[in-house]
């Protein structure tokens, strides 16, 4: 969906990860007009987990590419249109009448205005600091058949991609920079059977590979965050609808800390609709906005 003039939507969302679609089903079931933009791919890094043991309705689990696929299909059930854009910029439109110091009227993104915006932006992941490094790679997207692949780090994230890559790869290492591995003892059992090397204390200078995995960590910056914290103040990442801005919500691994979880994400998309929903209601939607014109 792409369009140069201007269109409206009751809900705006930023991001099409679990957060963000989880928010634009529920939006749309509650009849607010709803859209998503999105500048890679629908699911976001949970397209990367190899196995989610802990996502409800799942006895077996499931991998994180088939899961975000039953999120896309829910989308489309409720024909939700997805935008395939970056986003630069976010611009406060002005209240009117004016309101108290903090209001704001709505914003505008790119070619859409919105009263109600969801930024569910998601995590940046943190680098090692080595050229060619790739952060949380995934790898249904990396040719790593018959390769050496290096995965940095020492939590959850690292030993499940570790054993994600050891299907196809010739040789898979964990590179340690810790003593004792810190994710949970089934992934450490789990990478162990499947043939992966643990390396603790570990030194690029005493490492040899064809592809290198950083998973270090990641952390709650963004541009938009910069940018909205620059205009408006300093914005308190929790989810929800941020304090003293009326209309502007966060989902997601953005506010959630060491709680990183699909599910958990999921639920704060669908909490940040239904308060959207509440702040839209009585009905002052765009369709009257449009009428007025």
């Amino acid at each position: 969906m792409r369009s140069t003039e201007t269109i409206y939507f009751d809900f705006l969302i930023i991001g099409g990860g679990p957060a963000g679609m989880a928010a634009a089903i529920q939006a749309a079931r509650l009849g607010l007009s709803t859209t998503i933009i999105e500048r890679d791919r629908l699911g976001g890094q949970a397209l990367a987990a190899p196995w989610i043991e802990n996502y409800p309705g799942f006895p077996d689990g499931i991998s994180g590419k088939d899961l975000m696929k039953l999120f896309e299909a829910q989308l489309n059930t409720w024909s939700v249109p997805v935008i395939y854009n970056e986003v630069l910029d976010i611009e406060i439109i002005p209240p009117y009448p004016p309101l108290q110091k903090g209001g704001v009227g709505g914003f505008r993104v790119n070619n859409i205005e919105t009263r109600c915006l969801l930024l569910a932006v998601g995590l940046t992941p943190k680098l090692v600091g080595i050229r060619g490094e790739i952060p949380y790679g995934d790898p249904a997207r990396l040719e790593h058949a018959d390769k050496d692949v290096l995965v940095v780090g020492s939590g959850d994230s690292a030993f499940d991609l570790a054993s994600c890559f050891a299907e196809k790869a010739r040789k898979v290492t964990i590179g340690m920079r810790d003593e004792t591995p810190k994710a949970l003892p089934k992934l450490v059992e789990r990478a162990l059977f499947r043939g992966v090397q643990i390396q603790a204390n570990w030194s690029h200078k005493e490492s040899s590979y064809d592809v290198l995995i950083s998973c270090v960590g990641k952390e709650a910056r963004h541009p938009l965050i910069d940018k909205l914290s620059k205009d408006l103040g300093p914005l308190e990442l929790r989810p929800g609808e941020v304090t003293d801005i009326p209309g502007l919500f966060l989902a997601g691994d953005l506010c959630r800390g060491q709680d990183r979880h699909i599910v958990i994400a999921a639920g704060d998309g669908i909490a940040a609709a239904q308060a959207a929903h509440r702040y839209l209601s009585p009905p002052q939607r765009h369709r009257e906005h449009r009428e007025k014109k």
